[in-house]
């Protein structure tokens, strides 16, 4: 336990850019830009992979055939486990952070059917609950 806590102090103090212990230290002003900047990134990467996705199906390519082609190769099935882990791990924080078991639910089912579109809607709406949070 002792060393999970020098490790987190270590990464608070050392590892978080300026404007974030600005914001974490209640200075709202330079804080403020990066926690909007950081949801306007997050909002661009969730329109872009909708995009994306929407694209991928006017194609016409079809779905399941490509996913199948996908994990035959090798690679491919390290990278559908990956990005698994990662939804899991999503998962995990999102139960975590959610205060409401049934809102934890709700996110965490379209995490697996929106994928990153989900995550990234949700970090960008829970942001400054995880910045307050996390503040020493």
């Amino acid at each position: 336990m002792f060393k999970i806590l020098v490790l987190e102090r270590i990464l608070l103090t050392k590892a978080i850019p300026l404007s974030w212990k600005a914001l974490w230290n209640g200075k709202k002003s330079e804080g403020r830009s990066m926690l909007i900047l950081t949801r306007l990134v997050l909002a661009t990467a969730a329109l872009v992979l909708s995009a994306l996705i929407a694209w991928a199906f006017a194609t016409d390519a079809p779905f399941w055939e490509s996913f199948g082609a996908v994990a035959a190769n090798p690679w491919g099935l390290v990278g559908l486990a990956d990005l698994y882990l990662g939804f899991l791990v999503s998962a995990i924080v999102i139960a975590l952070v959610e205060g409401n078991r049934i809102s934890a639910a709700a996110w965490i089912v379209a995490l697996f059917f929106l994928g990153n579109i989900a995550s990234a809607i949700w970090l960008a709406l829970r942001l400054r609950r995880l910045i307050r949070q996390a503040a020493p």
